[in-house]
């Protein structure tokens, strides 16, 4: 007894104007524009999340969004003499911005900057700036929720910051911590423009 051979699915493309490295370029191309699509879609939600958590904060939780400003010259005007121009010395800018609602549900913003003689923007800094804000600004307001949001930036991408935002921080202050980081290259938020504005 035979059995009939199965039919064979034709091939959608019959000629052969098409060479491999052809196709490999055709392939390569429709993964980049795979990744893009999916890098664009994860930005817009990530966008739509920060602005959705910022405009329901509960009463008692706060969003804090934080961001180096590029290093700044101090001791600089508009006449300088050659003396002035050779003795610049730079600074470092952290900002934050704190957002949060209390106990009526009124949204309250404030904005804290810290300036340091330490230039290269490592987590140590950020960790003695982030306690220093939750002792004088979270604490006093009655904050008991806090979502943090940093973008990808290798003095916040990493696991020491992670340590102590996501355990450190619960521990000594019983605050729960949230830490949302921004895809790459698309975290410009009010931090930023902030800088903007203090040039």
């Amino acid at each position: 007894m035979s059995r009939a051979a199965p039919a064979q699915t034709p091939s959608p493309c019959t000629c052969n104007a098409v060479s491999p490295s052809q196709l490999i370029t055709e392939q390569r191309l429709i993964t980049n524009s795979a990744f893009t699509r999916h890098h664009r879609s994860l930005k817009e939600q990530q966008r739509q999340l920060y602005k959705q958590q910022s405009e329901q904060l509960s009463p008692g939780e706060a969003q804090l969004t934080l961001d180096f400003k590029q290093n700044v010259y101090i001791n600089r005007g508009p006449v300088e003499v050659g003396a002035v121009f050779y003795h610049r010395s730079q600074r470092s800018v952290l900002g934050f911005q704190l957002k949060w609602s209390d106990e009526t549900g009124l949204i309250h913003t404030r904005y804290v900057n810290y300036i340091s003689q330490i230039l290269n923007h490592d987590a140590d800094f950020v960790i003695d700036c982030i306690h220093s804000l939750v002792q004088q600004h979270i604490i006093p307001n009655h904050i008991n929720k806090l979502h943090v949001w940093s973008d990808q930036g290798r003095h916040f991408h990493c696991s020491q910051l992670a340590y102590d935002l996501l355990y450190s921080i619960p521990t000594l202050y019983s605050i729960p911590v949230s830490w949302n980081i921004f895809v790459e290259h698309h975290g410009k938020t009010a931090v930023d423009a902030l800088f903007s504005l203090v040039g």
